[in-house]
């Protein structure tokens, strides 16, 4: 276990949250960075947190409706989660973090 990449890991989760723009949706490459970071936790603290992922169920292209001169609905941008959804579980494992003690234990 290396409680510095954890240290890291955990501020970088941290700041995410800080920096949120309050959209209608978080982009897919923060979900992959929010991703990769749970991997170091889960590496570094030998604990499961499959549970934090956001699914890839959840991430959804916006649909713009038609207009007068486009009737049908088209996709717009890039797949994105709801914020909230992404902000509950940023929430959810900093709370397991701040509550737990993330060392793995040796048996």
């Amino acid at each position: 276990m290396d409680a510095t990449k954890i240290a890291e890991a955990y501020a970088l989760i941290r700041a995410s949250k800080r920096n949120l723009n309050k959209k209608v949706g978080i982009e897919e490459k923060y979900v992959n960075q929010f991703h990769a970071t749970l991997d170091i936790l889960e590496s570094e603290s030998g604990q499961s947190l499959a549970h934090f992922r956001i699914p890839a169920s959840e991430l959804q292209c916006r649909f713009v409706f038609g207009s007068s001169e486009v009737p049908e609905a088209t996709i717009y941008g890039e797949p994105e989660c709801a914020t909230d959804l992404f902000v509950a579980k940023v929430d959810a494992v900093l709370t397991f973090f701040d509550r737990k003690p993330h060392t793995r234990q040796n048996s």
